[in-house]
């Protein structure tokens, strides 16, 4: 993924709690509680901005580990855990890198003009998706076949399960009479 990055390519991930190593590689993190941005910059940024209200990480603590306990609501404590997650949000929201990633933001969306974007909008087709029916279906297939492959012996399992409750239905209709 690096790699890509360095090529120039956007890499857009969730990863849910990673390791301090993994985490300190992100070059831009977003953090989301309760349908709200808690934060949004580089991991260094987020260390100042938790540190600035008051709730620094911890020495030796992995950074992520920390945000999700601060934006989490606890099952004892949900009415203090919102006030906790407001609060961050709120404090985000008026801080100076909010400011700049809504600068950011909307400097780069000036070049856009809005027929063009209509265009654009347009031109995915009458369905809304850009690959057929039969093009997803193939997809479909074939990610479910290699997933056949990779297990044999589930294979065998089903095709016993398949024999045994066919010979459990073939045996009740099994000598009927057939005259109905």
């Amino acid at each position: 993924l690096k790699g890509m990055a360095m090529k120039g390519k956007t890499i857009i991930l969730t990863i849910h709690q990673p390791s301090s190593e993994l985490y300190c590689l992100f070059d831009k993190i977003l953090l989301v509680a309760e349908g709200r941005v808690a934060f949004l910059g580089s991991p260094y940024q987020s260390a100042e901005f938790f540190s600035q209200l008051g709730i620094p990480c911890p020495p030796n603590y992995n950074p992520a580990d920390f945000y999700v306990q601060m934006l989490a609501i606890a099952p004892a404590k949900e009415a203090e855990c919102r006030d906790m997650i407001k609060k961050i949000c709120d404090s985000f929201a008026v801080s100076p890198i909010a400011r700049e990633v809504l600068e950011t933001a909307s400097v780069a969306g000036k070049g856009m003009d809005e027929p063009y974007m209509l265009q654009q909008v347009e031109g995915v087709g009458s369905t809304g998706y850009r690959s057929s029916w039969w093009t997803q279906f193939y997809c479909i297939l074939w990610r479910s076949w290699l997933s056949v492959l990779k297990d044999p012996m589930l294979v065998k399992v089903r095709l016993l399960q398949t024999a045994m409750v066919a010979t459990l239905i073939g045996s009740i209709y099994f000598g009927q009479v057939l005259d109905q």
